[in-house]
């Protein structure tokens, strides 16, 4: 069956349970190094590799767009899993997706990228494709789950933002604006398809108030908001008690998602275009 793949030169072949490697040729991605494992007469595992260098490395944001272009048009994919809590911002990565070609059972790819050694050239992207949904490609680190709304509080008046909450808030203080969402259902990342966003999303964070806008209507703004600060994401409560997280993904990268709803939820991407101005 390795013969019939169009576009390989294989280099040496020892059976299924031997080393099977070749070369190929991917569409706006250049070289790449294919390599098949397996059992006695079967394959169970597929991988393309691509060394920077030769081929044109990927990142993260462009997982989704690049393993749909190796595949033809009524190919279903599906997005099993974004990329992991601890990668997130980094220049490693993965996500795992579940392809079904027409007609043919589904199969299960790993798609990554990573930083690299010290040596020029050293970073590697590529694919993993296997008859299952690898335990080893799971995450280490769950990704954090967003906080349950809490009662209202009734707090006495405060003229100005402790120092505290400055300091709290700081990483969250300037102009947002949301870029793209995704769509969970049942807890299983949904095709980006399902998610669209209808109308522009702003958020603006500063130590006297809070204002979240949505394009056509009224600027929500919520005086005195409680910054809440952690190593990884910043909680914000309003004056009506409602708490929203923000977690950070990188200094001017963050993400926010809705309370589960009939185990529906979405997931907004948020980058920050403007600095707080002192």
């Amino acid at each position: 069956m390795l013969n019939k793949i169009k576009g390989v030169k294989w280099k040496k072949k020892e059976g299924p349970s031997g080393a099977n490697w070749g070369e190929t040729r991917l569409d706006k991605l250049g070289p790449a190094m294919v390599s098949a494992q397996g059992a006695r007469t079967m394959v169970f595992e597929f991988s393309v590799s691509i060394s920077e260098g030769q081929g044109k490395i990927f990142e993260q944001e462009q997982f989704d767009d690049v393993l749909r272009a190796q595949f033809s048009p009524d190919t279903k994919i599906r997005k099993l899993r974004g990329v992991c809590a601890e990668d997130v911002g980094r220049l490693s990565g993965s996500a795992v997706y579940e392809v079904t070609l027409k007609d043919k059972k589904p199969v299960f790819a790993f798609v990554s990228t990573d930083a690299g050694g010290n040596s020029p050239n050293s970073r590697t992207s590529g694919f993993d494709f296997s008859v299952q949904n690898e335990a080893r490609w799971k995450c280490s680190e769950p990704t954090p789950e967003p906080p349950k709304r809490t009662v209202p509080v009734r707090t006495a008046p405060v003229a100005a933002p402790s120092p505290q909450a400055v300091k709290a808030g700081n990483r969250l203080f300037g102009a947002w604006k949301v870029t793209h969402c995704e769509f969970y259902l049942n807890d299983q990342l949904a095709p980006i398809q399902n998610c669209r966003l209808n109308s522009g999303l702003d958020f603006r964070f500063t130590p006297e108030k809070f204002e979240f806008q949505i394009q056509g209507r009224d600027t929500e703004i919520s005086t005195a908001p409680n910054y809440q600060d952690t190593q990884n994401w910043v909680d914000v409560m309003d004056s009506k008690g409602k708490m929203n997280r923000f977690v950070l993904i990188a200094p001017d990268k963050a993400y926010f998602a809705t309370n589960k709803k009939d185990n529906k939820q979405t997931k907004f991407y948020l980058t920050r275009v403007s600095q707080l101005v002192e």
